[in-house]
């Protein structure tokens, strides 16, 4: 199959198994996990493929999923063992704002409820696993319904990144 331009997927996956052109960018992975900072910022331009760099990290280290055949002729499969290691061992928490674009702040608040929402739907068994006790189950349901209080919110990344530890140890 000839390989096609993909104009307007910006998701790894869907790229790698249609067969679309894909410029390979996969070293990213190997400086993710070779850096040992608490904080990474990967700032790009404007329609530069942030969104495709987020998705193929997320494919990289999410578990559950058997994701090699995409990587499988990319640089980063021949990284080294310590990047091998890390393929499939680590939840992610994958949240795009990019269709958040409303006037104000209480729209784009209830936006970013309802990206967490989604987010915390994909979710669901992982929080099973995580035995959480009442009181954070409450909070994870009001997180997946869009309900979630402000200071809810303010803490949602803090909470569903303890929890997923939690839940995989990871």
């Amino acid at each position: 199959m000839k390989p096609r331009f993909a104009i307007g997927n910006s998701t790894f996956s869907s790229l790698r198994e249609q067969g679309s052109h894909f410029v390979d960018k996969s070293m990213l992975i190997t400086d993710v996990v070779r850096n040992h900072s608490q904080v990474l910022l990967l700032p790009r331009p404007r329609r530069f493929g942030k969104t495709l760099a987020m998705t193929m990290l997320q494919s990289w280290f999410t578990p559950g999923h058997d994701n090699s055949a995409l990587f499988s002729d990319l640089a980063v499969w021949h990284a080294g063992e310590d990047v091998r290691a890390r393929f499939g061992r680590h939840p992610v928490i994958f949240l795009t704002f990019k269709d958040v674009k409303k006037s104000d702040w209480p729209r784009c608040r209830n936006d970013i409820a309802d990206a967490i929402g989604r987010f915390c739907g994909t979710i669901v068994n992982d929080m099973a696993r995580a035995n959480l006790d009442d009181v954070d189950a409450q909070r994870f349901a009001r997180l997946r319904a869009a309900t979630a209080t402000e200071k809810e919110l303010q803490t949602a990344l803090l909470d569903l990144s303890a929890w997923l530890h939690r839940s995989s140890g990871e």
